[in-house]
């Protein structure tokens, strides 16, 4: 693949068994991008996850998987990135998530 791209897709998702086929369905489009090497970067997050979708995720070599136990917003995902590349977002709506900042 000539110009080829390494870049991270982010999936927040709360990983729940009724999910779990549009997930897989999710993370199958994001891997079949064509000129770019794309990695998801799976946000799992609430605490009603499907324990073995979560296991089978955590396996999975093509993708990277972070879960956190409490229910987190999309709207703290901006202030987030923004936190950890040193970058102010003053008003805007959301707080950064504390697990992914270490």
């Amino acid at each position: 693949m000539s110009n080829c791209y390494d870049i991270c897709v982010i999936i927040p998702t709360l990983a729940t068994r009724e999910r779990g086929p549009y997930l897989l369905k999710a993370i199958a489009a994001v891997l079949s991008q064509e000129g770019v090497r794309a990695v998801p970067l799976l946000i799992v997050n609430g605490p009603h996850v499907d324990a073995e979708l979560l296991r089978q995720l955590a396996r999975r070599k093509d993708l990277r998987c972070v879960r956190i136990a409490r229910t987190v917003s999309i709207m703290d995902f901006a202030p987030t990135f923004a936190a950890r590349l040193g970058v102010a977002l003053p008003d805007v709506d959301g707080t950064a998530i504390p697990e992914l900042l270490t």
